[in-house]
């Protein structure tokens, strides 16, 4: 998931906990309002009725007077009962209809009742076509002198009911909306923020040690995101500089070493042939012989690396027979499997032409041949074939020796790296052989794969496009 995702959805999440918060602390602090303001109507009501009737409740003069106030009173539920239960004086509204109560001793009670209309559809005492109807209900505890009892008035909510309804759909329906146009510009705003880091991976994934330039990255921005521009473009500077010494280090190592080793193993060809030294000396000067050649070879593919990586793009490509270098290169290593009585088999389907560095290639496959010849046992054997398909030149080695783990394959390739080292001891090699093929070929605008088996042998193709 990628970041401007994860940020657009936290924002939808946070957004819709922040807004529900408030949304319910506005809609209980509505209702509490609401049922504030309507129970002080209930309480005015009722001591109004109580005022009215305490006093002079039985003075005969008044009485019809007073009766004929209530029983005016069409917008509000009434009923005037004593300490037994019964009703003494009534709205039209309570008189018309029954809403059964407990009385209890209790002073004031405020409470909401649910109640079936019934046949009550007055309009102007009950408005509205519910089957059922609320009220919010007052019930006052009377201990006068002259009167003990209760009065209990009350009045639909039906609106508030629908007020409640009305601000619940709204804030669903608010929450949603502007949770949704959050979530779209946090997304939108979060995409334009984080644009520039999606353009460094784009460019630092291109970069490679033939590509790294200074300054790769926008730095203009004072932000963070130019602050990691900046630092980048400094760590890409450092590894410039660290990747050009290294490659300086090893051409001028490689130039430095190889004149005195080419000298000494010169010397001591020459010294071995000479019949007044003791066998026992000639055999240990053969041993270091070999050690010199082994170090004259690590050193040649150590000035081919370094020449080749600062000429890739100028190689000089000249036609040629691969057919004709594979031959030639068949007779030079037939020593090698001589020496280890290595059966060794070239085929070819037909004489094949293409554009190359004939030198470059050639130490290519002399490199991958080295190679068979050193992991494949004594008495073993080496296939080489070349042949043709569609616009390419392939060139197939196969042995049949100790081959390679499936784990170590794929780092085959890199520079230095050795097949389970404590056996590269035994076998020698530089790690360096198949470094320098791989990028040779792809250098032609070719390719070079393996397939190996461990204790079955090594097959390495190489496919070379013939224009």
């Amino acid at each position: 998931m990628k970041i401007k995702t994860k940020i657009a959805f936290a924002s939808l999440v946070i957004t819709i906990v922040s807004i529900s918060f408030l949304f319910l602390f506005i809609y209980f602090g509505m209702n509490r309002l609401l049922y504030s303001s309507l129970d002080r109507t209930l309480s005015q009501i009722a001591s109004n009725i109580e005022g009215n009737f305490m006093e002079e409740y039985y003075e005969g003069d008044k009485r019809e007077e007073r009766r004929l106030e209530l029983v005016g009173a069409n917008n509000y539920w009434l009923r005037v009962l004593n300490e037994d239960g019964e009703v003494l004086e009534t709205s039209l509204l309570g008189e018309k209809l029954d809403i059964p109560l407990k009385l209890t001793s209790r002073t004031n009670r405020y409470f909401n009742v649910k109640i079936k209309r019934g046949n009550l559809y007055d309009s102007r005492l009950l408005p509205g076509k519910k089957s059922e109807i609320s009220f919010r209900m007052y019930a006052r505890r009377i201990n006068g002198d002259f009167f003990k009892g209760w009065i209990i008035v009350g009045l639909p909510i039906e609106q508030i009911k629908k007020a409640q309804g009305n601000l619940l759909t709204l804030g669903v329906f608010g929450i949603i909306l502007i949770s949704f146009i959050t979530t779209f510009f946090t997304f939108v705003f979060t995409g334009r923020v984080l644009k520039p880091l999606e353009t460094i991976a784009k460019k630092a994934s291109r970069i490679g040690e033939e590509n790294i330039k200074g300054s790769i990255f926008e730095e203009k921005r004072r932000d963070e995101i130019g602050i990691l521009a900046s630092a980048l473009n400094n760590m890409l500077d450092r590894l410039k500089k660290a990747i050009e010494s290294q490659k300086r280090f090893i051409s001028d190592a490689s130039h430095e070493l190889k004149t005195p080793i080419s000298i000494l193993r010169t010397h001591w060809e020459n010294e071995l042939n000479n019949p007044a030294l003791p066998l026992q000396f000639r055999e240990k000067m053969a041993k270091d012989i070999e050690v010199l050649s082994k170090m004259s070879s690590m050193i040649e593919d150590l000035l081919i690396l370094s020449i080749t990586e600062e000429k890739r793009k100028n190689i000089t490509k000249e036609p040629f027979y691969i057919t004709e270098l594979m031959k030639e290169l068949i007779e030079d290593v037939k020593i090698l499997t001589a020496s280890r009585k290595q059966e060794l088999n070239y085929t070819e389907e037909d004489s094949i032409q293409l554009l190359g560095d004939r030198t470059l290639l050639y130490r290519v496959f002399l490199n991958i041949i080295k190679n068979s010849v050193e992991y494949t046992p004594e008495g073993g054997r080496i296939d080489v074939l070349v042949s043709r398909e569609g616009n390419n030149a392939i060139i197939e080695i196969k042995d049949n020796g100790i081959g390679i783990p499936e784990e170590e394959l794929p780092n085959i390739f890199e520079r230095f790296y050795r097949v389970e080292r404590s056996r590269s001891k035994i076998y020698g090699g530089s790690g360096l052989g198949l470094s320098i093929a791989k990028w040779i070929v792809e250098a032609h605008g070719g390719t070079i794969k393996i397939k190996s088996k461990e204790g079955e042998g090594t097959t390495v193709t190489v496919f070379l496009p013939l224009t």
